[in-house]
C-alpha cells in the first residue's frame, strides 16, 4: 500500500481553502435586499473595461481571499468582542462586492436605489 507525504504546508493550504470555501455561501449572502428587475448600470470605456478586467478583478479577487482568511483567523478575537458581522461585512462582502457585482470597467457597484 502506497501513502502520500504531504508537506505541513500542503496540508494548511488545503485546510484554509477548505474553511474558507465554508464560509462562502453566509459571505454571499450578505443583507437580504431584493434587486430590481432590470438594472441599467453605467457603461465604461474599453480601456476602462479592459483594465479592469485584467487588473482589478483579479487583484479584487486576490482581496476577497486573503480577507476570508484574515476573517477566520481574527473570528475568535471577534467573536468575544460581538463584531463578527462588521467584520465580516468590512473583510469579505465588501470585497467580495467590489469584485463580482459591479458592471465591468465601472469603478463602484451600482447600487439598486439609483
Amino acid at each position: 500500500m502506497a501513502t502520500t507525504h504531504k508537506t505541513p504546508l500542503v496540508r494548511l493550504l488545503g485546510i484554509a481553502v477548505f474553511v474558507s470555501l465554508l464560509h462562502l455561501p453566509g459571505a454571499a449572502i450578505g443583507e437580504e435586499r431584493s434587486m430590481p428587475e432590470k438594472l441599467d448600470p453605467p457603461q465604461g470605456s474599453r480601456q476602462d473595461m479592459m483594465g479592469d478586467l485584467v487588473l482589478q478583478r483579479p487583484f479584487g479577487l486576490a482581496n476577497t481571499l486573503v480577507g476570508i482568511g484574515t476573517w477566520v483567523v481574527a473570528l475568535p478575537f471577534t467573536i468575544f468582542s460581538g463584531s463578527v458581522g462588521n467584520s465580516g461585512q468590512v473583510l469579505v462582502v465588501e470585497p467580495a462586492a467590489h469584485t463580482f457585482t459591479r458592471p465591468l470597467g465601472y469603478p463602484r457597484p451600482v447600487s439598486p436605489d439609483r
